[in-house]
């Protein structure tokens, strides 16, 4: 949301939505595998920007209260039948 580099595991939903477009991925917990994402954002600081922005544009669109009430209402309205 803030346009801030992000970079995390796959684990969990959020491999749902964050990929290798708008973020950087860690695929293996391991120390060197971080280190390696970590230099890949320093060497590439216009790439890591451009992810940034992407990763900001897809939380305005998908993730804001409007989409939210949308999605709250369908799902109300499919348990209700």
């Amino acid at each position: 949301m803030h346009q801030m580099v992000i970079s995390s595991t796959k684990i969990g939903f959020i491999d749902d939505f964050l990929n290798d477009e708008n973020s950087y991925p860690i695929n293996e917990l391991n120390s060197e595998v971080i280190s390696n994402t970590f230099l890949k954002i320093i060497r590439d600081i216009p790439l890591a920007i451009d992810k940034s922005r992407k990763g900001r544009k897809l939380i305005l669109e998908q993730f804001n209260s409007e989409i939210a009430k949308l999605n709250l209402e369908k799902y109300y309205n499919e348990l209700l039948r």
